[in-house]
């Protein structure tokens, strides 16, 4: 019976490794002068068993996904990281000969902060809307309180391929900025975590004060070996088995180590169950490594010891004596997967509040229904179109935060705003187009009366960034700028073009950039929806390589000039459901964006006109060169042609011709300045747009 128990057990935990090794710590193995700093402090131990108090702060970075954790989740996380460096966890009764004689932890105290560095108060959790959740990695300093006062932890939606990862060594020559990234599921053992991930704070906050894997890290890279040491004597030497458990495993001879053998006097086994293993059935920390975090946090030279001063417990509201209340109001921010419907659909409304206990909500839509709801998140019906405002209120003993954003529902109605071949140029400020701000930060798409083709009217996406030196460690982690992976979104009016054919889309586009050619990620995707945003399919994709029209310096304010405009065509397939069909533009920004604009968004095509009708008509040469003759000519003078027409790139007709002389002639030519034009040719039937370009 022990046999198979064992066996089963083993195959448990080879199951747990290969479901969760991907989520490994990048902590790396500790420098000569890393060991001689350990064994000076472990020297110097006071071996007091004080308990420390420790402010800490959790910045829960997200996009409004399952990363923004509840607070019950960090809360259950703070009652297991307390337990962990307090020796108060219940799993201790687990921890197997001869480590169950061994272990012990700091007596370290971690408390939610209650004040912010600004004097105010807070609850200790700090949510921030931003694109930095997607990849924590390499780290930045985001809206980090002062390290010295607080222990700041990140938690994100993706961390680069780790489950956490500390962002500076009390070892290192410069600690700043200090703090821990956690992924979102390994943050407790509740909600988007699992008791299995719930001690990769405990980890983490164990290289926060100066602790090193117990085995060799180049596990990841190669073979590693015997010799390795994290400088602390009762922890056995061993090469990492990833994350399984087996409490028997011995992957090194620890008589052939002096001074592992002068502690523990023969071999023993590896300590799988220590927290500073990758294994996930860890469960204690030993003296020594207990007496080194002690040590790192009472030394003024590692960067620690401001932190459980009686000064700072006063100035962060987390002591000295009992925990202080929290009096802040509070947090108020609500998303909604889809913001663009037809009228008759609903909106599933999401308040992003973290859902703290004793917290209630009240919700006020215009133009929906219900038109109030206290519900966490409402299903709001909208029967008419419009552009909407939404509220959130939301009420706690401490009292009540109010959000209005503005336009945030965009209802459109289940009809076209155009029929057939239409330009877009946006010189007389065209009402329909709709704009989202993805973000919600201070950039997002704007209809502006210049600085598109030839001067005219555009639509710009304001992306130029100077750096903000205000913030924390900004010339050690560049720029906190949050621009990388920022989307914004830019949608057309509905077209019907079911009796359309040969339908092509163009656009004008400038955008200037100072991205690495080697390192660009920013894009322009263009999308099609047939059913007001229900389902979006992408037709047109410009990545970096083709979209930048113009290197600029970071920092600059882009304003294009007539050669760094660009034009970009795609074909469309229509079919009968074409019927209300809008097209969306969404960036996607890097760290060196600078402005994007758009201008003269055409749907061309012949509508109604037989594709025998169009082969007789030929406009040639285009595009021109400014000084030559565009040509049109017409093969069959029997076409019934009622109306001849030239307009420019602001819509206003430049040439009406009498379609009889021009008939009989087969066609005419004439000289046009550059710019860009646009010529209609209709009959009874129809007619068909055509865009003429002069370079």
């Amino acid at each position: 019976m022990k046999k198979l128990l064992l066996e089963a057990l083993v195959l448990f935990n080879t199951l747990i490794f290969y479901s969760q090794s991907q989520n490994k710590c990048s902590f790396p193995n500790p420098t000569d002068q890393n060991l001689k700093q350990i064994s000076s402090l472990l020297q110097s131990s006071s071996k007091s068993g004080t308990k420390r108090i420790i402010p800490i702060v959790f910045h829960v970075l997200h996009q409004n996904g399952v990363e923004n954790i509840s607070d019950a989740q960090i809360f259950d996380q703070m009652n297991i990281l307390n337990a962990d460096f307090q020796k108060l966890n219940a799993d201790t009764i687990d921890i197997v000969s001869p480590f169950d004689t061994i272990f012990d932890a700091p007596n370290f105290e971690f408390r939610l902060a209650t004040i912010d560095p600004n004097g105010n108060p807070t609850n200790g959790i700090d949510r921030i809307n931003t694109v930095l959740t997607n990849n924590f990695f390499p780290l930045q300093s985001v809206n980090i309180w002062n390290a010295e006062n607080y222990v700041n932890v990140w938690v994100v939606r993706s961390a680069g391929g780790v489950g956490g990862h500390i962002i500076s060594s009390p070892y290192d020559i410069n600690s700043c900025p200090s703090g821990i990234a956690v992924l979102h599921s390994f943050v407790g053992s509740i909600g988007t975590s699992t008791p299995v991930n719930s001690r990769a704070l405990t980890h983490e906050m164990g290289h926060f004060f100066g602790l090193f894997h117990i085995w060799d890290s180049t596990f990841y890279a190669g073979p590693t070996i015997c010799s390795y040491s994290d400088g602390i004597d009762d922890t056995p030497n061993s090469i990492s088995q990833g994350t399984i458990c087996d409490s028997i495993l011995n992957t090194c001879d620890d008589t052939t180590d002096p001074l592992t053998l002068a502690y523990w006097g023969y071999d023993v086994f590896d300590n799988i169950q220590n927290f500073m293993s990758f294994s996930f059935c860890s469960n204690m920390f030993t003296n020594m490594q207990s007496e080194l975090m002690r040590s790192v946090g009472e030394n003024p030279l590692y960067g620690r010891y401001n932190l459980h001063t009686d000064s700072n417990l006063i100035a962060t509201g987390t002591g000295p004596g009992p925990i202080i209340s929290a009096t802040n109001l509070p947090y108020v921010e609500f998303s909604a997967q889809n913001r663009l419907i037809c009228s008759g659909d609903s909106i599933h409304f999401t308040n992003s509040c973290g859902n703290p206990a004793n917290t209630s909500y009240s919700w006020t839509f215009t133009g929906g229904f219900p038109a109030s709801s206290t519900l966490p998140n409402p299903l709001v019906f909208y029967p008419t179109n419009g552009l909407y405002d939404v509220t959130l209120a939301v009420i706690s003993p401490n009292g009540t935060s109010t959000l209005t954003k503005s336009i945030f529902a965009q209802v459109v109605g289940n009809w076209a705003d155009y029929t057939g071949p239409t330009q877009q140029v946006f010189d007389s400020l065209s009402p329909f187009w709709l704009v989202q701000n993805l973000e919600e930060n201070t950039s997002q798409f704007e209809l502006i009366s210049s600085e598109g083709v030839s001067n005219s009217a555009c639509y710009k996406l304001t992306n130029d960034y100077i750096q903000d030196t205000s913030i924390a460690c900004w010339n050690q982690f560049g720029s906190a700028n949050q621009l990388n992976g920022n989307k914004d979104v830019l949608i057309s009016p509905a077209f019907d073009l079911r009796t359309t054919t040969n339908v092509q889309i163009s656009f004008d586009y400038a955008y200037g950039s100072a991205s690495n050619p080697l390192t660009r990620t920013e894009k322009l995707i263009v999308y099609s929806t047939r059913n007001c945003g229900g389902t979006w399919i992408q037709r047109a994709n410009l990545n970096a390589s083709n979209l930048i029209t113009a290197p600029v310096f970071q920092g600059s304010n882009f304003i294009p000039t007539s050669t760094q405009w660009e034009t970009r065509t795609f074909n469309y397939i229509v079919n009968n459901q074409d019927d209300k069909t809008r097209f969306k533009f969404e960036f996607s920004a890097s760290d060196s964006s600078n402005n994007l604009f758009i201008d003269n968004f055409i749907v061309s095509g012949i509508l109604n006109l037989s594709t025998n009708e169009l082969a007789q008509i030929e406009v040639f040469p285009n595009p021109i060169k400014t000084g030559d003759f565009v040509n049109i000519r017409i093969d069959n003078p029997n076409l019934d042609i009622h109306n001849i027409e030239l307009f420019d790139a602001q819509g206003a007709s430049v040439l009406k011709l009498n379609t009889t002389d021009v008939i009989e002639m087969g066609g005419f030519s004439i000289y046009l300045n550059q710019g860009y034009y646009f010529l209609k040719i209709e009959n009874q039937n129809g007619f068909r747009m055509q865009k003429v370009i002069v370079q």
